[in-house]
């Protein structure tokens, strides 16, 4: 009976692995299908081919899944759900307001300067929000320019400071790298500065002149 009990066992899990065969193998075909669609999307609608792609993806950011900066209609509110970042909860359709890039160079230089030196990925939303709340007063407005914004950082991502910030809302990246981004740019200011009043050159000349050798090979 123990036999009978180990042989039903065994062709249960070789039935499995079997099934796990052809999972794999159907995944792979969809994938390779999901490629040769992509090929077909004309290049100028490739931004809103990526939007597709991150809508039906679990693991996407929620604040990327925002149409992109060339489509002028409205956009869709993302719900009132807890997983929504505070700044974008909202329901029907959000008007599509354009969004320069200096205006965006301008919020996100005017939050870094506001915003706590002790930031993580969860605060770092909070203080956004805040942060535009105190800058749009008016709640439709604030809504708008929150989206309008979000959807900035994907249209203008070759720049690197976009680029960063939205790793940084999408947990990528942790907001003390600006921090240590701010420190090592003062740390080359100073370096430059040296260098540009020969402060380095003097120390240098200073310490060579203040190695000479003894007689017994000794530094002094």
């Amino acid at each position: 009976r123990t036999q009978i009990c180990m042989d039903s066992v065994v062709d249960h899990l070789v039935s499995a692995m079997r099934d796990v065969e052809k999972l794999k193998e159907q995944v792979l075909k969809m994938q390779q299908l999901l490629e040769e669609v992509k090929q077909l999307v004309p290049i100028w609608n490739e931004h809103t081919m990526q939007d597709v792609v991150e809508a039906y993806d679990e693991d996407a950011a929620v604040h990327r899944q925002i149409f992109s900066m060339n489509d002028k209609r409205s956009f869709a509110g993302l719900g009132l759900d807890e997983s929504v970042p505070p700044y974008l909860r909202a329901e029907g359709f959000v008007r599509h307001r354009y969004m320069s890039k200096k205006e965006c160079e301008d919020i996100m230089e005017a939050f870094h300067a506001e915003a706590s030196g002790d930031l993580n990925t969860s605060s770092l939303h909070a203080e956004l929000h805040q942060y535009l709340q105190r800058r749009f007063v008016e709640p439709e407005e604030f809504t708008e320019f929150a989206y309008a914004f979000i959807c900035s950082l994907e249209a203008y991502r070759d720049d690197p400071d976009f680029e960063l910030f939205d790793l940084m809302l999408a947990g990528a990246v942790h907001p003390s790298i600006m921090q240590d981004q701010e420190t090592m740019l003062r740390e080359l200011q100073t370096l430059v500065h040296s260098c540009a009043d020969g402060g380095i050159e003097n120390h240098s000349h200073h310490n060579h002149r203040g190695q000479r050798m003894t007689g017994n090979g000794k530094n002094f």
